[in-house]
Formats: structure tokens, C-alpha cells, sequence
């Protein structure tokens, strides 16, 4: 019985194994060995974590700005509406006092006239 070989094999049916295979393994994702990340191996490596962290810190910021005006909208949009409504209120009431009063002093009037 032949020997199982431990070595992975290529879809092509090669080793996979030493400095050939790697360097075929960064051109070709299909192997069964894994490359080390490609990432860590480039010196922009820490400079694309350090950026990755602060747009994630910034993103969350924004979210809380957004809330936070959101919800004072929300408030100022109440009490601005309260206002409208009691100006709204009280000019109603106005205009049925004044009517009142101009028909009860034309009617007067009239009245008067008509004597």
C-alpha cells in the first residue's frame, strides 16, 4: 500500500509546499495552502487599521450628532407647535368677540335707526 504523501496538492494535482508554492499561492486563491495575509505583509498595513478604527469612531459620532439634533428637533417642534396652537386659540377667540360685538352694535344701531 503506497504511502499517503502529508503534502496539500494544487488543483492541478502539484505539491504545494516552500517558496514556489507560496508565491503560487498569492497568484492562484483556488490552492488549499493559505497565504499569509496580504495585508500584513504591506507597511500600509497599520496606517489602513489606524484609518479603519477612526472612520468607525467617526461614523459613531455622527450617529450620536444625529440623534442628539433629532431629538431637539422633535422637542422645538413641539414647543413651536404649542405656540402656534395658543396664538391660533386666541386669535379664534378674538374674531368671534369682535364679530359678536360688531353685529350686537350694527343691530343697536339698526334699532335705533328704525324708531
Amino acid at each position: 500500500m503506497a504511502e499517503e504523501s502529508n503534502l496539500r496538492k494544487d488543483p492541478n494535482g502539484s505539491d504545494c509546499e516552500g517558496p514556489e508554492a507560496e508565491k503560487e499561492n498569492i497568484r492562484n486563491p483556488d490552492l488549499q495552502v493559505e497565504a499569509p495575509s496580504l495585508l500584513s505583509s504591506f507597511w500600509w498595513s497599520s496606517w489602513y487599521e489606524t484609518a479603519k478604527s477612526k472612520s468607525s469612531a467617526a461614523l459613531t459620532s455622527v450617529k450620536k450628532d444625529i440623534t442628539e439634533f433629532t431629538e431637539t428637533f422633535q422637542q422645538d417642534a413641539a414647543t413651536a407647535f404649542q405656540f402656534i396652537k395658543r396664538d391660533l386659540t386666541e386669535f379664534s377667540e378674538t374674531v368671534q368677540h369682535d364679530t359678536a360685538s360688531a353685529v350686537a352694535s350694527t343691530a343697536s344701531m339698526l334699532r335705533d335707526k328704525l324708531q
